[in-house]
């Protein structure tokens, strides 16, 4: 995974920066579950406190109480830290005004997250995948065993996840 990213910056600062962001990501998710002694922890605790170092009013965060074991969080927590980080750079955080969309909903033992950006720049799909989507799609996919779908619809990314609550991870 570094050698992606190491490849894919511009400059060793770059560099740094990306991975010291996703080091912290893992360790705040660490916290939380120190905190709750490695059993479950709340998905509106890891989204909140990912959306934390922004300006809380840019972000609606909405869904009922969902427990999240330990792979979850972990994987989760890295996910949401790729897309606030993305959407600074990128996207709807990256300007004055936009903001971000983060529901879920659990059905038939199965948890649904969106994450919806608006009023940011206009975008287009890239032509190549960068690291942050692809690390997201490895989270979710191969190690929760979920779906991971970026939409790149030129009023803002939508990202649709999808996580069955009862595989053991």
């Amino acid at each position: 995974m570094t050698n992606r990213t190491v490849e894919t910056s511009s400059t060793k600062e770059e560099f740094a920066t990306a991975l010291l962001g996703r080091l912290h990501a893992m360790s705040r998710a660490y916290g939380v579950l120190s905190r709750e002694n490695w059993t479950e922890v709340s998905i509106e605790e890891l989204v909140t406190q990912e959306a934390a170092p922004f300006d809380p009013q840019r972000f609606s965060i909405a869904g009922p109480p969902v427990k999240l074991r330990p792979q979850q969080a972990l994987s989760l927590g890295m996910v949401m830290h790729e897309l606030t980080t993305n959407a600074a750079k990128y996207g709807a955080l990256s300007k004055q005004g936009g903001k971000v969309d983060i529901g879920w909903s659990v059905r038939d033992q199965c948890l649904g997250l969106a994450w919806r950006e608006i009023d940011g720049p206009p975008i287009v799909e890239p032509k190549h995948g960068g690291f942050g989507l692809s690390l997201v799609k490895g989270e979710i996919e191969y190690r929760l065993g979920g779906t991971a779908e970026t939409f790149f619809d030129p009023t803002g990314l939508t990202v649709s996840i999808s996580i069955p609550l009862d595989r053991k991870t």
